[in-house]
């Protein structure tokens, strides 16, 4: 432990910095500034800061609508929330993917429904047979009130904006999962039957006529004879009359 005596320096040291440090502080406030017509670059240093103690810097003024916003993050898309003038929360509906408007983050789609782009128009027509189509395949408009501002007004004269979400030509249907699950598996099934029909006309079947060496596939061919009740064609051909002399 160090001794009175030491402590008693340590204190005198102190006090004796403490008061150089005020004397030299004095020392600059009493200095003169220098004369107008000194150009050198002390000179000019030195009346600037003498000119920024008299001014004081004039307090910043914030927009109060910026200190203290509340900031929080989308559950599901992840992205930042932040409570704008209106006192609303406002959010980024933006795709990097990379800026095609078309694209729709899977978590952005509610649960048990799929989403496909359709063609409305096509240079300007209506697509109408193929709307019927797809109308009976269940396919149904996505409103624009489903995504809030991102493609459209979120509300029109008071209510929720219920038109079609269309870009370029293409709008935005849903219909739901089960529904496509089922039309996909009578796609594969008809995939594999039109398989097995072509395979059918090869001699041997695919595939095991890969699987042996030196075998050469031959596709049945039929030929068929014209009905009886169709007559020979005529044919009827111009021949040069210099030819045949």
């Amino acid at each position: 432990m160090a001794s009175r005596a030491q402590l008693a320096n340590l204190e005198k040291a102190r006090a004796v910095r403490a008061a150089n440090k005020v004397r030299e502080q004095n020392a600059k406030a009493k200095q003169p500034e220098p004369a107008l017509d000194d150009d050198t670059p002390q000179a000019t240093v030195a009346r600037a800061k003498a000119v920024a103690k008299r001014k004081p810097a004039a307090p910043v003024r914030r927009d109060p609508t910026v200190t203290g916003r509340r900031v929080e993050r989308d559950p599901a898309t992840g992205r930042v929330s932040v409570m704008g003038r209106s006192g609303k929360m406002v959010t980024r509906h933006v795709s990097h993917a990379e800026g095609d408007p078309y694209f729709i983050a899977p978590g952005e789609i509610p649960e048990g429904w799929t989403y496909q782009w359709i063609a409305v128009t096509v240079t300007g027509q209506e697509q109408r047979k193929s709307l019927a189509s797809f109308a009976r395949g269940g396919w149904e408009p996505v409103p624009m009130s489903r995504y809030p501002g991102r493609y459209g007004p979120a509300k029109l004269q008071g209510k929720d904006n219920e038109e079609h979400i269309v870009i370029e030509g293409l709008g935005l249907y849903e219909r739901p999962t089960e529904l496509t699950d089922e039309a996909r598996h009578e796609e594969v099934t008809a995939a594999k039957n039109l398989i097995r029909t072509r395979n059918e006309q090869f001699s041997p079947k695919l595939p095991e006529a890969r699987r042996r060496p030196g075998t050469e596939l031959r596709a049945k061919r039929t030929i068929e004879g014209m009905p009886p009740d169709v007559g020979r064609p005529d044919y009827q051909m111009d021949v040069d009359e210099g030819l045949l002399a």
